[in-house]
Parts: C-alpha cells; structure tokens; sequence
C-alpha cells in the first residue's frame, strides 16, 4: 500500500500479527488504523501519513525508527504499556503529539525519538536512565519535563531549542 494516497480506511485482519517496513508508507490521506492483533510493526511503517490522526495497537511494544516521522496531524497513540523500545526518528515531526509515556518497561531510545513534534510535557518514569541525543530538540511547545532520580546522562542535545522549559526541577547525579 505504500504511496497509496487515496486509501483512508483499512481494516487489518485480526489474524495479522505483522506489518513490515514501508507497507503503508506516504498513505497521505488514511486517517486512523486499528492494529487489534499486531505485535509487529516494521520501519517507516507510516511515515508521511499525513492525515493519520489515531492508532490503537495495544499489543506494540516495540516502536521501530521512522515508524510515524511526518504524520503531521496523529494526535492519539494507544500502544502497549509494556513498550520497550522506541526507535530513531520515531514520532519525528508530529506536529500534534502532546504527550508519550516513559514507563519503567522502556529502555531504550533512539536519536530524535520526538524531534520537532507537538510534545508539550514529559514525564519519565523511574527506571529509564539515558536521554539519548536530540530526543526533544526542537519541540517548541515542550514547558514541562519531569525526570526521575535514577537518570544517569542527558545528551547535550537532548533538549536544544526547546524554547519553553523554565525548571526541569533536581537532577541528582548529574
């Protein structure tokens, strides 16, 4: 289905547990997807979905690199708790993502996991220790982060141009 651009609905058999890389890539106009059984997805799954503004994949814990990069307007992720990777890029310029979950199951991101996208605060979960490079840049929206005792290292670039963070409140160890 990749480059399909007319294609807005899709309903995903239950007995899909896959999706590999690119399948739905640049499906400008699919608006959201219920992954029920899916416990796979590859990269770029769905970049440039540009009109995708929901998914529910319950049973994801892995989020690989490029997977939703440019899906300008996704506003609702429904992923499993248990999620615990999150690749390169992987929400990279989603304009209206406001908030992701850190729980302790995560560890660990790639570079630019949420880049240029509408991330407003972060809470970080006790347990996850690294911030890799670029994981927030650019996030002008980006006022609140909340990070946990344990945090071990903050990558210089972490957080540049997020012109909003007035207090990041105690960093211990750092």
């Amino acid at each position: 289905f990749n480059y399909c651009t007319k294609l807005t609905d899709i309903t995903v058999p239950s007995a899909t547990t896959e999706i590999e890389a690119y399948a739905f890539r640049y499906c400008s106009s699919l608006e959201s997807i219920k992954l029920e059984n899916v416990r796979t997805i590859g990269p770029f799954v769905f970049q440039n979905c540009s009109s995708l503004e929901s998914i529910y994949a319950p049973h994801i814990t892995i989020i690989p690199s490029f997977a939703f990069t440019s899906c300008t307007v996704l506003s609702k992720i429904e992923f499993s708790k248990d999620i615990t990777s999150v690749g390169a890029y992987a929400f990279f310029a989603c304009d209206l993502l406001e908030d992701f979950e850190i729980t302790p199951s995560l560890k660990s991101l790639g570079i630019g996991v949420f880049s240029a996208s509408g991330i407003e605060s972060v809470v970080i979960e006790y347990g996850f220790t690294v911030i890799p490079e670029r994981t927030f840049e650019s996030c002008k929206k980006l006022s609140s982060v909340t990070l946990p005792s344990n945090i071990e290292e903050i990558s210089s670039s972490a957080f540049t141009d997020c012109v909003l963070i007035k207090d990041v409140g105690e960093l211990p160890g750092l």
